[in-house]
């Protein structure tokens, strides 16, 4: 009692309130808008099967004649590990012997069993949190350069979705815009014909780094169209989401946001997740799936109910030195089956 006492002055009131924590909630609007669909497999690996049709046309002939073969299109298959991801974090009897945030030592204090439970959820939040802002920058990178660069302990690969080289878009000179003499519209135009030829799918929505958004908001070629009322193909209609992201309007029946959602890379220096120079031009209607790979722990293994399941959390006891470890385990893949319906464009 002595010790507390001397934290304090005795002749003060004092309230304890209930503690402050300042977290950044993952935010996945790339995965809700184009990888809305998930798989979970019982595998280490994931075959994915790409087909990819021919605008053929059947010939003609003669009523009276034969029919005319055609051969089939054939696929091709391609095997991917999905990376694993483990965070781990151990607690300590020292730990468990100290006050937790919001605690009230004077009133009802916590046993250390109570503190255990509490840091193990708390724990287990954190770590879902930090695996679904990897998948968000999984997805990100697939589709802002067509390939995730996996690397880490024990870690090293490319997952390649083989996009179409001509969908990676640098504009340069009077073409940006910068400047006044580009021609938004047009280049619109062209990409969205573009990504429709190569992939079947009309793109709908535009995800724009925060320098590209505010270039397009003020491009004068883009004000003078969505400012005359007669005109009907452009509205800006600037909205806030609750997942990261501002709903800018429809420019040429295409749905443009500006994301701001970031990540702290392997140096430490916080990214944001789509640069902020670049834009990201797609369908949500193609066949973008999260994959989600075997667990690969033995307590899951041989547990029914963890056969097939996305994230499996585990809590363990070790006796010398005494204490608890928690972990959060998932294989995570976003993948896009039908790369070619994504472009990436930096316009200025």
């Amino acid at each position: 009692m002595d010790d507390i006492v001397s934290m304090f002055d005795v002749y003060d009131l004092r309230t304890l309130l209930d503690a402050l924590y300042i977290a950044f909630t993952p935010k996945t609007f790339l995965l809700d808008t184009f990888f809305p669909t998930t798989e979970v497999s019982t595998t280490e690996k994931v075959d994915i099967d790409v087909w990819k049709g021919k605008r053929r046309m059947a010939p003609f002939v003669n009523p009276l004649s034969e029919g005319t073969p055609m051969d089939r299109i054939g696929y091709s298959t391609q095997e991917f590990e999905p990376p694993y991801l483990k965070p781990l974090r151990p607690i300590t009897p020292k730990e468990l012997l100290k006050r937790l945030p919001g605690e009230n030592i004077f009133i009802n204090p916590q046993t250390p069993l109570e503190r255990l439970s509490i840091l193990i959820g708390k724990d287990l939040a954190e770590m879902g949190d930090y695996i679904i802002r990897r998948e968000e920058w999984m997805a990100a990178q697939l589709l802002v350069t067509g390939s995730v660069t996996v690397t880490g302990e024990g870690v090293n690969a490319v997952i390649n979705c083989n996009r179409n080289t001509a969908n990676t878009i640098v504009l340069s000179g009077t073409a940006l815009w910068s400047n006044a003499a580009s021609n938004v519209v047009q280049n619109f135009r062209d990409w969205k014909l573009q990504v429709t030829q190569l992939s079947g799918h009309v793109p709908t929505v535009a995800v724009m780094g925060a320098e590209v958004a505010s270039t397009f908001m003020t491009n004068p070629g883009v004000l003078a169209i969505l400012h005359n009322r007669r005109v009907q193909m452009g509205q800006i209609d600037p909205t806030d989401l609750p997942d990261g992201s501002s709903y800018l309007g429809s420019f040429d029946d295409v749905d443009i946001y500006g994301y701001a959602e970031w990540f702290i890379d392997d140096n430490g220096n916080e990214q944001p997740m789509i640069p902020v120079n670049q834009m990201v031009l797609g369908s949500p209607k193609t066949r973008a799936i999260r994959h989600y790979a075997a667990i690969q722990d033995l307590d899951a293994m041989g547990n029914p109910k963890f056969a097939q399941v996305s994230y499996y959390p585990k809590i363990w006891k070790k006796d010398n030195p005494s204490m608890y470890f928690d972990s959060l385990q998932c294989a995570p893949l976003p993948f896009t089956h039908e790369p070619d319906a994504f472009a990436c464009i930096q316009p200025i």
